[in-house]
């Protein structure tokens, strides 16, 4: 639609499609559905070239199914929505040339397709909004509330994007994922693997600035079919100015620059909206507007070239540039669930009604994992804000005055510790080593088995 090329939309098909943050989030099942983003992105184009009920219906529809899909796409989209108005309102006013692109329609019937499009959004998604509003509005902050998923902005810093998030290849990339690997904890790339894997590809960025370059000096020339010309001019200038707008909303809130603090969109949006904290995942729909780019990049390299034996090698050669780029091999990233620790066969076997607390505990997804094999009650799995969470703060520590106390109220069968656990630091590993001979008579903590490292206790009746 937007290249009008078979071959440069299958190449921007293929970095979107295999990007490495489609791979980083394979198990987050919602992020990983990223394919209702650039229907929504091609409908609201169709909205604003075609301006019919049925683009409309339709660009509400694929908004729907992106939020539904994960929330943050939802708000990504929204911002989306956001750069193309103002963009169109910019391009507009300051435009010298009223060559029209568009069918002219009066203010009634555009305000009818901007309805249709939000009464459409909004009625698929009701059925997911409706309980979220009645528990945040009329139910004091209780059950569903909005106010557990708050965030501090702290987290923000954590989770934005580094600029070498985007430049570096993923750590799983076989020849060049090791040098990566280098940067990971340092502040040009941060900690988690999973929410910087941004990488855009050498390929896609150098297609998308030849696409842009190359454009912005032939548009000079080309003047026989201007409508043609203007489209292809406001597709290209959308999707540049969206890479810039979206890599800015990715990045850390602040910034420090000359002894001054400059703010970056996140910090004013989370003013407003304090739910989403791993902005690095703007990275996706960068991906998105560049992949775009580089569509047109493609085509317009391919065109220059006169030999079809030229133009097969050349494309052939981009192709498979960027599949070795991207390329992640699954066998060697692949986890034996079959292979169940023992501890979980032997807790199977207890009662039904037998409650487990697991330590280290901390937000370790290993137990809620297992737990489809023992099929017991977890204290573990609390989310913040809550009060279980709250209770679960004061247990962290198992030596701690009262946490057995509070064990005993929350009627705790059974504690497991998992000593060679690395989420155990080595202090607390040793203060509990020297402490575990005196479990039973200090704390009431009966040891009834052991597995490998992993030591099950029983709190002793009084």
């Amino acid at each position: 639609y937007f290249t009008r090329s078979k071959w440069g939309s299958f190449f921007a098909g293929l970095a979107f499609s295999f990007c490495p943050y489609h791979f980083a989030h394979a198990s987050h099942i919602t992020l990983a559905n990223i394919q209702w983003m650039p229907l929504f992105v091609l409908f609201l184009f169709k909205l604003h070239n075609e301006r019919t009920y049925l683009a409309a219906t339709l660009c509400g529809l694929f908004f729907a199914l992106t939020l539904l899909s994960d929330t943050y796409y939802g708000y990504f989209m929204l911002v989306v929505a956001a750069t193309f108005i103002v963009f169109k309102i910019f391009r507009k006013v300051l435009s010298k040339k009223r060559v029209r692109f568009t069918p002219r329609v009066g203010l009634l019937k555009n305000s009818l397709l901007l309805i249709t499009t939000i009464f459409v959004a909004i009625l698929v998604c009701f059925p997911y909004i409706f309980p979220i509003l009645k528990s945040y509005l009329f139910e004091n902050a209780a059950g569903l509330s909005l106010q557990k998923y708050i965030r501090d902005i702290s987290q923000l810093y954590i989770y934005s994007a580094k600029i070498f998030n985007y430049i570096l290849p993923a750590t799983n990339q076989p020849v060049f994922g090791s040098f990566t690997q280098k940067f990971v904890g340092s502040i040009f790339y941060g900690e988690s693997i999973q929410e910087h894997s941004l990488y855009l590809g050498m390929t896609t960025i150098f297609l998308s600035f030849f696409g842009y370059r190359f454009w912005q000096d032939r548009k000079k020339m080309q003047v026989q079919d201007i409508v043609k010309r203007r489209q292809l001019d406001f597709s290209i200038k959308f999707f540049a100015l969206l890479t810039a707008v979206v890599f800015l909303f990715s990045l850390s809130p602040t910034f420090m620059i000359l002894g001054r603090h400059i703010k970056m969109p996140s910090y004013y949006v989370f003013q407003v909206l304090p739910f989403f904290r791993a902005i690095a995942r703007f990275g996706m729909v960068v991906m998105l507007a560049l992949c775009v780019l580089a569509g047109f990049g493609f085509k317009f390299l391919i065109e220059r070239i006169t030999s079809p034996w030229k133009k097969a090698t050349v494309g052939f050669g981009l192709i498979c540039i960027l599949i070795f780029e991207f390329i992640n091999i699954p066998p060697f990233r692949t986890t034996d669930i079959g292979n169940v620790p023992e501890v979980y066969r032997w807790l199977k076997d207890q009662s039904e009604k037998s409650i487990v607390i697991e330590y280290p505990l901390g937000n370790n997804i290993e137990y809620i994992f297992y737990q489809r094999v023992h099929k017991k009650r977890l204290v573990n799995g609390a989310l913040p804000k809550t009060e279980a969470y709250s209770v679960a703060e004061k247990i962290k520590d198992i030596t701690r005055p009262g946490t057995v106390d509070i064990l005993r109220k929350l009627d705790v069968e059974f504690i497991i510790l998992h000593l060679n656990s690395d989420d155990y630091q080595q202090s607390e590993r040793l203060v509990i080593m020297k402490e575990l001979d005196s479990f039973d008579k200090k704390y009431g903590l009966v040891l009834i088995k052991e597995f490998n490292g992993t030591k099950v206790f029983r709190l002793r009746e009084d």
